[in-house]
């Protein structure tokens, strides 16, 4: 039953759904650590190298 007109009441009443648990971080220290395409395992090619730009800039 709704009480109001709004179409937002059915969002509201919905039960949250669990989200999936999020991978864990690399260590510090290691190549890995900080690199934005980590997902829980390491990748094989750094993508890090690629994002830094030439010349130290």
């Amino acid at each position: 039953m709704n009480f109001t007109s709004n179409p937002l009441e059915r969002e509201i009443k919905r039960r949250p759904r669990p989200r999936a648990p999020r991978p864990e971080q690399p260590r510090e220290g290691s190549r890995c650590c900080g690199c934005p395409y980590w997902r829980g395992i390491p990748c094989g090619s750094c993508f890090q190298s690629l994002l830094k730009k030439p010349g130290g800039r």
